[in-house]
């Protein structure tokens, strides 16, 4: 004889939503709007200004023609393939604040000059020398001794 079984005597049945119920749609958040500009005559003098600076703030910088950035960075690369190749100088440092550093280029010393007067120090040699007189752009500042030095080795 056979034993019945355990599937043949039961109702065996469990709907799919008793074991696993049907995920719910969460309710989306509101997303945050964008600011947006009034409505405005656009022909009043402060509205005008404040679109001028919205323009210009988003205009980007000028930036150099390729030419000049190859000339700076050939001439930078010079100068380091120099620093390399020769020993620096033995450093002593001074401090333009001391009132007896004279100037490299015109002799005036420091305690003498106006206020407000700039000054920079040669990379090489740690002497100091007015901005006007060591006509001082921007970047590394050698002064007339040691860049005489540096570009014979160059040639």
């Amino acid at each position: 004889m056979l034993l019945p079984t355990a599937y043949e005597n039961s109702n065996y049945f469990t709907p799919l939503t008793a074991i696993k119920p049907y995920p719910k749609v969460k309710q989306n958040d509101p997303k945050r709007k964008c600011r947006t500009q009034k409505s405005e005559i656009l022909t009043s003098t402060p509205i005008k200004e404040e679109l001028r600076y919205q323009k210009n703030k988003k205009l980007p910088k000028t930036k150099l023609p390729d030419e000049m950035k190859r000339a700076k960075k050939h001439r930078s690369s010079k100068l380091e393939q120099t620093e390399l190749q020769y020993p620096k100088p033995p450093v002593h440092r001074t401090d333009p604040n001391e009132e007896n550093v004279p100037c490299l280029v015109c002799g005036d010393i420091f305690g003498n000059s106006k206020s407000g007067e700039t000054w920079i120090e040669c990379n090489m040699c740690q002497n100091w020398a007015h901005q006007l007189c060591a006509d001082y752009n921007s970047g590394i500042y050698i002064c007339g001794k040691y860049k005489l030095s540096v570009l014979s080795s160059l040639k």
